[in-house]
């Protein structure tokens, strides 16, 4: 069986706490994606991260926000888990994940249009403290294929395309 390819991120685990679902408004006319990471916009106004904007939560539902969203007599409100870095996640990645992935810093590979494209970027390498600007979101690979699904080849574990990862750097963790 070859493994699925993940976009987004979906919640795999959390410590003893339970999961803190919230609800915020959401930008006019954006498309929120279940396993998109979302931030504020300079509005106030929940927005899909696109660039280096710190990161608040990760969608739990594929919802639209109407044209006048923001104000109008109908409002909708888009869900979030709050990221929180006792929080692991099943993501995605666009370069294949070995053993010695784990422990390792990644980007995200976030489109020009995110909405449900978003990936780990193991493909532009490892991120250390030379190349850290300070600005990016990163995460910390903690287990390649965690469901044994393998990569092209089928076998487990070899050229897996997914992997478990915390949030090593977060607007509450600068």
């Amino acid at each position: 069986m070859a493994s699925r390819t993940i976009y987004g991120f979906e919640l795999y685990t959390t410590p003893t706490n339970g999961v803190n679902e919230e609800y915020y408004p959401g930008k006019s006319s954006e498309v929120f994606t279940a396993g998109d990471i979302v931030s504020v916009s300079t509005t106030g106004m929940f927005v899909v991260t696109s660039t280096s904007i710190p990161a608040i939560g990760v969608v739990q539902k594929t919802v639209t926000m109407g044209s006048g969203n923001f104000g109008g007599a109908t409002q909708v409100s888009v869900g979030v888990i709050p990221i929180d870095q006792s929080y692991v996640f099943l993501a995605g990645t666009n370069g294949d994940l070995g053993v010695s992935s784990i422990g390792n810093f990644y980007y995200l590979n976030i489109p020009a249009t995110p909405t449900g494209k978003i990936q780990v970027d193991v493909a532009a390498g490892v991120v250390n403290d030379q190349n850290l600007t300070g600005q990016e979101l990163v995460v910390v690979c903690l287990k390649n294929d965690p469901n044994a699904e393998g990569g092209a080849t089928g076998l487990s574990g070899t050229g897996a395309r997914q992997g478990l990862f915390r949030f090593a750097k977060t607007l509450f963790n600068p």
